[in-house]
């Protein structure tokens, strides 16, 4: 019983929750369609800056969708709107010159200057600033010259020949002064010197050389050389080589004597005699050599 009575109930729900699903198709199939929405924008932005730096070009600006259309309502006009633009050129624009500035130099040539300053800026293309400074020569007086000299020359010789004296040395002008310049400075400077005596001195005689020449007018010689030299006023050197007459060595010859004969026969032909022998000179003696000897032999 309680089994058949859950059925029952559950069936008489189906049945209810079947019958309102079919009343609320029932219900959207009569409803209307939903109103169309148009697109809204917002009010436009400023115009942005021109797409040029200078000359023609073209600015835009722009609006937002603040509802998008739906419902098949009007579409959204245009969010971006351009026009054309012009940005003029701004050209430098600068001062008068002021006045000269003082000379550089005190004398002598030397520069001055002058200059002017911007007053307007070049912008947009303008033209660039011309130069802001110039500047000349300029020459308030001539600078003074000192004088100048040449460097000193040598030393002239001494005054004297022997003992004290005075000597000197000059120097020329190569520039003049002028403009006030310093005057020049002497030109000749003298003082005092001094020639020393310094007599000459030599060495010893040297050894005679070889007799050399004819027999009859040899000659040979020897010689000495300078030690000191001799100095200002001193004594000169004497003679430093002499000659004298010799007889060549090989001009000296001996006497030459042949051989001595057989003996001669006594003198007697009875007792005591002599007899002797002899010999002949082959050359005689020349030049100081030898004398002849004996020529004859008594025994």
């Amino acid at each position: 019983m309680r089994l058949l009575t859950y059925i029952s109930i559950i069936t008489l729900l189906m049945l209810i929750g079947s019958s309102n699903a079919w009343r609320r198709r029932r219900r959207r199939r009569r409803r209307a369609p939903p109103p169309p929405v148009n697109c809204q924008v917002a009010g436009w932005t400023n115009w942005g800056g021109c797409s040029v730096s200078c000359g023609s070009g073209t600015q835009t600006r722009t609006r937002a969708v603040t509802v998008w259309p739906a419902n098949g309502g009007a579409g959204c006009p245009g969010t971006t709107e351009s026009r054309g633009c012009t940005i003029p050129p701004q050209h430098c624009q600068v001062s008068a010159w002021n006045s000269w500035g003082a000379c550089s130099e005190s004398c002598g040539p030397g520069t001055q200057s002058q200059s002017r300053t911007v007053t307007v800026g070049p912008a947009n293309c303008g033209d660039a600033c011309p130069t802001l400074t110039n500047s000349r020569e300029c020459t308030d007086k001539p600078c003074p010259v000192d004088c100048q000299v040449s460097s000193w020359t040598t030393w002239s010789e001494c005054s004297v020949s022997c003992g004290n004296g005075t000597h000197f040395h000059t120097r020329n002008i190569t520039i003049q002064p002028v403009h006030g310049g310093k005057s020049c400075p002497s030109l000749t400077k003298h003082d005092a010197c001094q020639v020393p005596q310094i007599d000459c001195a030599v060495s010893s005689w040297g050894s005679w050389s070889n007799c050399s020449g004819p027999c009859t007018n040899g000659a040979k010689s020897r010689s000495r050389h300078v030690t000191l030299p001799a100095s200002g006023c001193g004594l000169v050197c004497p003679v430093l080589s002499e000659t004298d007459t010799c007889l060549p060595a090989v001009c000296v010859k001996d006497c030459v004597v042949g051989k001595w004969s057989e003996w001669s026969e006594c003198s007697v032909t009875c007792g005591t005699g002599t007899e002797l022998r002899y010999r002949k000179v082959q050359h005689e003696a020349e030049y100081g050599g030898k004398e002849c000897p004996e020529l004859i032999e008594e025994s």
